[in-house]
């Protein structure tokens, strides 16, 4: 009688796992067509706001005009190459074509970015400090 229960239990862990593994996939791919759309309506608001065609975009970033008619439509999505290419060619970050951020220049403001350029530098010199230290007690 105790197999015949812990057979069961097996039997009811396996299929709530099997649900939630449906759940989370199903999740996911809410997620992904979410991301797509946001990064179709990017790319078409950025080819617009510069009052350019498909044909004129498609050709600056060396791709057919029928591919990146399905990047604004839905149908497929940029690969990074071709997102490095569109970022370059709209003078905006990766992070922005992604998603990632809402800031068409990227996650960091130019203060951040200061901080941290900064930080390194300190760290750097700190490094190059301790380095001729070592090369003085030599």
């Amino acid at each position: 009688m105790g197999i015949e229960k812990e057979k069961i239990d097996i039997k009811e862990a396996i299929a709530e796992t099997f649900y939630k593994g449906i759940e989370i996939g199903t999740n996911f791919n809410e997620e992904v067509k979410r991301t797509k759309k946001m990064i179709a309506k990017r790319i078409r608001d950025l080819r617009e706001e510069k009052k350019l065609t498909q044909a004129k975009v498609a050709e600056a970033i060396k791709i057919n005009r029928i591919t990146y008619n399905g990047y604004e439509n839905e149908k497929a999505e940029p690969n990074a190459e071709v997102l490095k290419r569109l970022a370059l060619f709209y003078d905006v970050s990766m992070d922005y074509l992604c998603c990632l951020t809402e800031n068409p220049y990227g996650r960091y403001s130019n203060e951040e970015k200061k901080e941290k350029a900064n930080a390194e530098i300190e760290q750097i010199k700190k490094q190059m400090q301790e380095l001729q230290e070592k090369l003085d007690s030599l």
